[in-house]
């Protein structure tokens, strides 16, 4: 139960649990990419070689935000203090509010139902992290054997866009690992966060 004190609009201190199941539909499975070495001895390890793990992350398909139906009941107390002669504790009035907002049965227009959104659709779809190129609308992404390449954390991404910034420098063939210019430069590259 909230507490406060004269003339302080309480913000509330109560929290709300919700709980919900899902029984639709999921979404295509996206394929994380982790490298558990890029150096061996500092040399950068041959993208053909290199060994990479790929986790599948399966999600709901969510196609619209998910909104409920708020309905609580409060009692407001407040404390009014009758004389200024007086010790706080003394001669006060107290007035109880009472008050019922969506339920069905309640006559009064602003205590009808009231509509929330709950969970927004990106809130339940997974953010990754990409290195791509270009603009907004043609954004090149870097691919591994043929899929583009997401990582869990921009630290991922950070340390295979510096993996591949060495083979750049050193062996300049990079495997499986496409969309990398003719001439090598990557300076255009960035890590992108992609909400899937």
């Amino acid at each position: 139960m909230p507490w406060g004190v004269l003339i302080l609009w309480i913000l509330s201190n109560t929290s709300i649990s919700v709980e919900y199941t899902f029984n639709g539909d999921y979404a295509v499975p996206i394929s994380i990419f982790k490298v558990p070495q890029y150096y061996n001895s500092g040399t950068p390890i041959p993208a053909a070689i290199i060994a990479k793990n790929k986790v599948m992350w399966i999600y709901p398909n969510i196609t619209s935000s998910v909104s409920g139906t708020i309905q609580y009941k409060y009692l407001y107390r407040h404390v009014r203090n009758a004389s200024k002669k007086h010790i706080p504790e003394a001669r006060q009035r107290v007035y109880n509010y009472y008050g019922e907002v969506g339920f069905d049965d309640v006559d009064d227009e602003s205590s009808k139902p009231v509509s929330i959104e709950l969970v927004k659709q990106e809130d339940l779809k997974p953010v990754t992290y990409r290195i791509g190129t270009g603009s907004v609308a043609g954004i090149q992404y870097l691919n591994w054997d043929n899929e583009i390449i997401n990582f869990e954390t921009p630290i991922d991404a950070a340390n295979f866009l510096e993996y591949i910034i060495s083979l750049s420098k050193t062996t300049r063939t990079y495997g499986t690992i496409t969309n990398i210019p003719s001439n090598n430069d990557l300076s255009g590259f960035r890590i992108i966060k992609y909400q899937n």
